[in-house]
């Protein structure tokens, strides 16, 4: 798929291809698939200063990206995200402006865009975060309930390694409250350390287990409050994440 391309031509078709074989392996994989968390503050990635480039590595947004086909994410991404043209893209993807056109608004439809934007500030978010785990670590469901839409959808991504990790989305505040509040209680409080930082650009709970991260919880929020959970477990996943996180100064 890359000949032919010139080299930026040849690098969107080799990530094409990595694209395919990517959604193939997640269709076998056991559980809920999710993104790699990533630390988007003083790191790498960041601090992502553009409302979009911080946007776009939200973890709701890229597992939207993967209901697109590889041909419609890089339209999406390329466009929307980088500001390029249809008729460049098009040259890029060796197909015509018009073609590019019902590519990008396949991929509009089929993720939701134009996007709704935060109505509560990033301050507000870790607040109602805060209290939320605080309510959750003490047994508290009710309380940990409040903080959660009524229709609030709980995620677990443990690759099948590790025991607890729920293998199908947990539906409604209690039930996700009651499931976040039982995986916390899992590691006694005196070894578990709780943080609460930046992760995929929204204030997430980085679980520490001396000196490993061994869980990352990113919540979604919405007008009536937490509407999504999405908790990373997979060690695999938490490789990258976890020498960021060696890498903050401590005190």
């Amino acid at each position: 798929m890359t000949e032919g391309r010139g080299p930026e031509g040849a690098v969107v078709g080799a990530c094409l291809d990595a694209l395919a074989s990517a959604r193939s392996r997640h269709e076998a994989y056991v559980g809920p698939w999710l993104p790699e968390p990533v630390l988007t503050v003083d790191g790498p990635f960041g601090p992502l200063e553009d409302p979009a480039l911080r946007e776009s590595v939200s973890l709701p947004w890229l597992v939207r990206l993967e209901r697109l086909t590889p041909a419609e994410r890089a339209v999406l991404v390329l466009h929307e995200t980088y500001g390029r043209p249809l008729p460049e893209i098009a040259g890029l993807l060796r197909t015509t402006p018009q073609g590019c056109e019902g590519l990008l608004r396949s991929a509009r439809q089929r993720t939701g865009l134009p996007r709704v934007r935060h109505e509560t500030g990033w301050d507000e978010r870790r607040r109602v975060l805060e209290e939320f785990l605080a309510a959750a670590v003490d047994g508290d469901l009710a309380g940990a309930a409040e903080f959660l839409s009524q229709d609030v959808v709980a995620w677990a991504d443990g690759g099948g390694v590790i025991d607890g990790a729920a293998r199908r989305p947990v539906l409604g505040a209690e039930k996700a409250a009651r499931y976040v509040s039982g995986v916390l209680a899992r590691a006694p409080r005196s070894v578990l350390e709780l943080s609460v930082a930046e992760v995929n650009s929204e204030p997430s709970a980085v679980a520490v287990l001396g000196t490993a991260v061994v869980g990352v919880l990113v919540p979604e929020f919405g007008p009536d409050g937490i509407v999504g959970l999405r908790n990373v477990l997979n060690p695999h996943k938490l490789e990258f994440i976890g020498r960021q996180w060696a890498r903050l100064p401590t005190g």
